[in-house]
């Protein structure tokens, strides 16, 4: 009995040893997809690689396009494509510039546009930046602005986008964008008091009497009234290096309430006063 028992386990540990010899002598391709192909590579050639399932004898190829790598036997590992590795925040296949790149370049992000201290339509925001680009271009010589169509493709590349912006410091943008500085901002209205603007006229009809002779005149007053809404406009601007430090901060409310909720006023007070601006 004892000589069957030693039999059994002897038949049983070469069963497990030859298990895990073949697992050792497999091959492992991983492919562009994340997916894993585990067997044999019988043939490689200059456009595909022919495999074998482990526990098969059927031969499959697959493209070398598609594969990224090969985990062979013996532990050598050889790589066919690199995966570009992507997160929430950041395309790390982006370029980066570097600070030689960066000397005295500005760039100026889309500015943050609020109603009622709520978030309002973009297209303000790309308007401010835009108008901002405008007001620098002609009076910072020495610097170069990039135009606002390219910082913005070249954030959309780097995955930098309004619902994630807060994620990436002032260094980061200034890597992307391959800037020295950065201008952010935010433009906030308000409604203010609504003006009574009254209309009148007055119609004059003469009175006569008998051969249309003049007796007297009569006036008839008439008029309307009207209300137009007034809005306040305040800018706030920033401007940043590429070490992360602040150069400027300024606020500016405009002086007046208007009706049209302009803010140029505001941002061009602002602008002239900073310090990369030469009159």
């Amino acid at each position: 009995m004892k000589k069957i028992y030693t039999l059994v386990a002897i038949v049983c540990l070469s069963l497990h040893l030859s298990a895990q010899n073949a697992s050792k002598s497999a091959h492992i391709i991983k492919l562009m997809d994340g997916k894993e192909m585990k067997g044999t590579v019988v043939k490689v050639s200059a456009n595909e690689v022919t495999f074998v399932y482990e526990g098969e004898k059927a031969e499959y190829t697959v493209k070398n396009s598609d594969i990224e790598k090969i985990e062979h036997s013996s532990g050598r590992v050889e790589v066919y494509n690199n995966k570009v590795v992507k997160n929430d925040n950041k395309d790390l296949s982006a370029k980066k510039y570097t600070r030689a790149e960066r000397k005295n370049k500005i760039a100026i992000m889309p500015f943050t546009f609020f109603v009622e201290n709520d978030l309002g339509p973009e297209q303000i925001g790309l308007k401010a930046q835009e108008d901002t680009y405008g007001l620098i271009a002609r009076n910072t010589p020495g610097y170069t602005i990039l135009d606002a169509r390219t910082t913005n493709a070249l954030l959309n590349r780097a995955g930098a986008k309004k619902e994630n912006i807060a994620n990436f410091t002032m260094e980061d943008l200034c890597e992307i964008v391959g800037a020295e500085y950065i201008i952010t901002g935010t433009v906030s209205q308000t409604k203010a008091d609504k003006i009574e603007n009254e209309r009148g006229r007055v119609e004059v009809k003469p009175e006569t009497k008998g051969n249309d002779v003049l007796t007297g005149i009569t006036g008839i007053a008439t008029g309307s009234k009207s209300k137009q809404q007034n809005y306040n406009v305040a800018v706030t601007v920033h401007i940043y290096k590429d070490d992360n430090t602040s150069i400027y901060s300024r606020s500016h409310k405009a002086f007046f309430p208007s009706t049209d909720g302009s803010f140029a006023d505001p941002l061009q007070y602002i602008m002239k006063r900073n310090p990369l601006y030469k009159k």
